[in-house]
């Protein structure tokens, strides 16, 4: 059976498609719009412009989800529909649109699907996991497999690059600024500080971003998902790409097109929560939110390891059909 997810996220949109084997997922594929709807953010509302791309957006990649005949297609949102008034007319013009009602998640909810979706790949029993998005990162510490603590904070890699960053890269002073409104948070946050004595992973978009980044200065080959690395090199690739000046900028478009503004905010505030943490290494995974809601909320197969697959398949599948 396929099994279509569509994620409404501050940076990006989102259509994964999946099919089932037993213990074996496969992803048949994985397409993406960036959309950017935490930038329509105005006065607690999203604006009419913001509502029309959120709303044709999510129409469109469903009707693709149904002509490759996904039998079970699941609308989730986080942060950008959390944080406004009229998050009713999005939903309701969205089941209008696809007979669907999109589920929107709580922050505790993000985090738990988040970590979900990386024990999945991973035979991790205790740690901390991180989601960071554009409009909020959420922080869950397990133990065990087992959920012991989180928290979700509305700050995230866009959202900070908009309030901070005048330019394409942060100067030193708009970092300090991030760091000093990311740390102050993060004090608030009782169980969190030296919360880090085993493995420390980081889900998302940013990861996966400085990751590439840091391949790429160091020559290395190593796949992305599980991509490990000591948690100060994640200022290091901070100052470097800083120090390049416009290489900086042309180095960035290159390897992380789509991020070439949000992923040194983002790295920053990473960099943050590790230190908090008192993470020593870090490790990188492509499973996450989606993944998680697969598993738990739809297979209904909570905490459970899986052998993942990926098949980008979409345009054989969209000819078959």
């Amino acid at each position: 059976m396929q099994y279509g997810i569509i994620d409404i996220g501050s940076n990006s949109i989102r259509l994964a498609v999946y099919k089932t084997h037993g213990n074996k997922i496969i992803q048949l594929f994985n397409k993406k719009s960036y959309a950017s709807l935490i930038s329509y953010h105005k006065n607690g509302v999203m604006t009419e412009d913001g509502v029309e791309i959120a709303v044709n957006t999510v129409i469109e990649l469903y009707n693709i989800a149904k002509k490759i005949n996904t039998a079970h297609v699941e609308i989730i949102a986080t942060a950008p529909l959390r944080k406004i008034d009229n998050k009713d007319v999005i939903i309701d013009a969205i089941i209008t649109g696809t007979g669907v009602k999109t589920n929107l998640l709580t922050g505790k909810e993000e985090a738990f699907y988040g970590l979900m979706g990386m024990l999945s790949a991973f035979d991790s029993q205790n740690g901390i996991c991180v989601d960071l998005g554009g409009g909020s990162f959420e922080i869950t510490q397990y133990t065990k497999r087992e959920v012991v603590n989180s928290t979700s904070i509305d700050i995230g890699s866009l959202t900070v690059y908009e309030k901070y960053v005048s330019g394409l890269l942060p100067s030193q002073k708009e970092l300090d600024k991030i760091r000093k409104t990311v740390n102050e948070s993060l004090q608030e946050v009782s169980w969190l500080k030296n919360s880090c004595t085993d493995d420390f992973f980081v889900i998302g978009g940013t990861g996966r971003a400085w990751a590439k980044l840091h391949r790429g200065l160091s020559d290395k080959t190593q796949e992305l998902n599980g991509y490990s690395f000591k948690a100060s090199q994640l200022e290091e690739v901070v100052d470097i790409i800083c120090s390049m000046g416009i290489a900086g900028v042309r180095y960035l478009n290159r390897v992380i097109p789509e991020r070439v503004s949000t992923a040194l905010p983002g790295i920053t505030i990473l960099s943050c929560i590790s230190d908090f943490c008192n993470a020593k290494n870090v490790s990188v995974s492509k499973f996450g939110l989606r993944e998680g809601y697969l598993t738990s909320k739809i297979l209904n197969s909570k905490g459970c390891k899986f052998e993942w697959e990926n098949q980008n398949k979409l345009d054989i599948l969209l000819t078959e059909n």
